[in-house]
């Protein structure tokens, strides 16, 4: 390759850039995240009250 140059690369080429052990910690973070998404999701549910709601009279 030369300085300053665009040049074709292949598709495994391609694949190879994109994909790999970056794209596994990606996922990882991600499953992680939605995660403790969830747990705090579900916390949350516990803590607040689940009374009837009352709603205002219109006159």
């Amino acid at each position: 390759m030369t300085k300053n140059s665009f040049e074709a690369i292949s598709l495994q080429e391609c694949c190879l850039v994109t994909g790999g052990i970056d794209k596994n910690a990606q996922s990882a973070i991600y499953y992680i995240g939605y995660a403790i998404g969830f747990l705090v999701k579900c916390i949350v549910s516990l803590f607040t009250p689940k009374g009837p709601v009352v709603e205002a009279e219109t006159l």
